[in-house]
């Protein structure tokens, strides 16, 4: 079984849930206002069985002016419409409005009923349609079949049902099409006496399962499913496309109102800048620039936003524009999410479009380039998705990450995940995704900061790793900059020590000058009376430092600020181990006298051997370790 959801929508008082009733036999307008005052201002909601046995969900949408809100939450997750429009009015100012909606909110299957047929003779029928056909051209009613009934004395009726029966047909089954994690936007909520609270809306994507816990955007509530109706029957699952009643055990009322939005935990982002595909209405004179502020209706929700222009610095009535919506207030949407765009006053419905991008930063009519990347983004799959998500990561994607941007089913981003893995695209580091683009070009920032360092520090193994860090990746997390140095995308330029990073090609080799100045510092070290100075004694320029530091590699060994050869190092070493097996223990007077050296000398080098383990201190004495 498939579900879908049948819609209704016009002008204030087509007799669009006249209609409803004589198609079901049920009336959706339950408020007393609405009764006492025969208009409807709140959503209604029922179902109607085709003659194949199959139901079909109902949203009857108010058609007054001031709820076109109301009537906006209800045409998300419309599958077919029917557009109604009175024999004794013909085209209105709400059906044009409510028209174009659904065309921006993508309403696919569509019905235009002329009602009230018995009121008026055949040929102001015959006016109407034509009149129909002509005002509407320009939206998703274009070709819709059009019938013409009377909801009292049911002329017409069968012919609408037969037309519902093949638009139901045509319809994708979506039941089954459980690859987006669940969502549903709040469009109702209330409290009933012994239940508690209760919201209603469509199930845009996902299901929805009793004893459940979801979260509550933008609030980020836990949400807790105590019992789910569809068309007033328990259930204890709903599917995509269905219109279902909620039972909320942890939460009340208060907490939940329209526009809220309940999903799988972690499955949206917060978004304060989007970018957007526009459509501006026909039917308006306004003209939108840098910084207009308008009414942005998302899902069941409408936010004030600013309009920046990208391609187009003003944007007409008819036009096609990409624009980014810096919004005054966040939004939990999904990339592919339709919007209605409205004017900020007074308020009128003037455009409206689809979601490009969630995650922007600030762009404007002067950033060509990212126009260019919108462009490819109206084409974008899931698989395209998840590479440019992990593409403009600047210290790597985690997994978490992927899920809440995209809204897929954790397998459905896992698949995508091992195919460009597989294909070289990605990377997987720790538990961090990067880009093979990504990684191409720390590696050319890589190559370029060694090539410096090796020009300058010849006689050094290698850039520290983490003064390499912090030259070219300073965002990315220390662990994770040293798991990046060993991919296999590095390491074709670069190699890896234990603490130094250099070129793939660069050996340590000395000039003839660093040749001579070693030369000149060991014969100073062996002439030196004990054997030990300090470096600052030799090695004042700074080619002696260099030469220096190569040589404390393997020729040399610096003992606090002294230095000495490391044959003659060893040599101590071997009569203070001797002297204390012979001994058992040792003063900083008797070393110093064993060896001539000054109290300063004995003490740094008696230091040095504790912290080598191979003495150990006990009040002024040095023993065996």
């Amino acid at each position: 079984m498939k579900y879908i959801i049948l819609g209704t929508a016009g002008h204030i008082d087509h007799g669009k849930t006249t209609l409803i009733k004589a198609l079901t036999g049920r009336d959706t307008d339950q408020l007393e206002e609405e009764k006492r005052r025969g208009i409807s201002i709140n959503l209604g909601f029922t179902y109607f069985d085709l003659p194949d046995g199959n139901r079909v969900g109902i949203i009857d949408a108010p058609g007054h002016e001031r709820f076109v809100k109301n009537m906006m939450s209800g045409a998300v997750g419309i599958d077919i419409v029917l557009m109604v429009v009175s024999a004794d009015d013909g085209v209105m100012p709400q059906t044009l409005e409510h028209a174009e909606i659904l065309t921006y909110m993508g309403v696919k299957s569509s019905i235009i009923v002329i009602t009230k047929a018995d009121t008026v003779d055949e040929e102001m029928l015959d006016l109407v349609e034509a009149d129909i056909r002509h005002r509407l051209k320009d939206t998703i009613l274009n070709d819709a079949p059009i019938v013409k009934v009377d909801s009292l004395s049911k002329r017409g009726l069968d012919e609408l049902i037969k037309l519902i029966q093949e638009k139901y047909a045509e319809v994708e089954s979506k039941d089954q099409e459980i690859d987006l994690s669940t969502r549903l936007n709040v469009d109702r909520s209330f409290s009933l006496k012994g239940l508690g609270t209760v919201v209603t809306g469509t199930l845009l994507e996902g299901e929805i399962t009793v004893d459940q816990t979801y979260e509550l955007y933008p609030s980020k509530k836990e949400v807790k499913i105590r019992s789910i109706q569809v068309h007033g029957e328990d259930v204890k699952k709903a599917y995509r496309g269905q219109r279902t009643a909620l039972n909320i055990s942890n939460l009340s009322k208060e907490e939940i109102s329209r526009g809220d939005t309940i999903a799988s935990k972690n499955s949206l982002v917060e978004s304060t800048i989007i970018d957007c595909k526009l459509k501006l209405s026909n039917h308006t004179d306004l003209v939108l620039e840098h910084w207009s502020r308008v009414r942005v209706f998302l899902g069941t929700r409408e936010v004030l936003a600013r309009i920046v222009p990208l391609n187009e610095k003003y944007i007409k009535k008819g036009d096609e524009a990409f624009v980014q919506l810096r919004l005054e207030e966040p939004v939990y949407c999904k990339i592919g999410d339709p919007f209605v765009l409205r004017s900020y006053s007074p308020v009128a419905t003037i455009g409206g479009g689809r979601v490009l991008e969630t995650i922007s930063d600030k762009y404007n009519i002067k950033d060509t380039d990212h126009l260019k990347d919108l462009l490819e983004k109206e084409k974008f799959g899931l698989e395209e998705m998840v590479y440019d998500y992990i593409d403009r990561g600047e210290f790597g994607t985690s997994f978490a990450d992927l899920y809440s941007y995209t809204g897929h089913l954790e397998a459905d981003i896992e698949k995508n995940l091992e195919k460009l893995s597989q294909e070289e695209k990605i990377y997987k580091i720790n538990d961090l995704y990067f880009s093979r683009r990504f990684l191409e070009t720390l590696r050319e920032k890589i190559t370029s900061a060694l090539k410096v360092y090796h020009k300058e520090n010849p006689l050094v193994a290698g850039m520290k790793k983490e003064e390499l860090r912090e030259k070219v990746g300073k965002k990315i997390n220390p662990k994770d900059f040293n798991s990046l140095l060993d991919s296999s995308v590095l390491k074709e330029k670069i190699k890896t020590q234990e603490v130094y990073v250099s070129l793939r090609d660069f050996e340590v080799k000395m000039s003839d000058d660093h040749m001579k100045i070693s030369e000149e510092i060991l014969e100073k070290l062996k002439k030196a009376e004990p054997g030990l100075l300090k470096g600052s004694d030799f090695a004042s320029t700074k080619e002696e430092k260099k030469t220096l530091s190569f040589l404390l590699k393997n020729e040399v060994i610096k003992v606090d600020s002294f230095v000495l050869r490391r044959d003659y190092y060893q040599k101590i070493k071997e009569k203070l181990v001797g002297y204390l097996e012979e001994n058992k223990e040792i003063t900083v007077a008797d070393f110093r006298d064993l060896n001539g050296f000054s109290r300063k000398m004995a003490l740094a080098l008696l230091e040095h051997f504790d912290d080598e383990k191979i003495t150990k201190r006990s009040d002024d004495k040095r023993t065996l370790y």
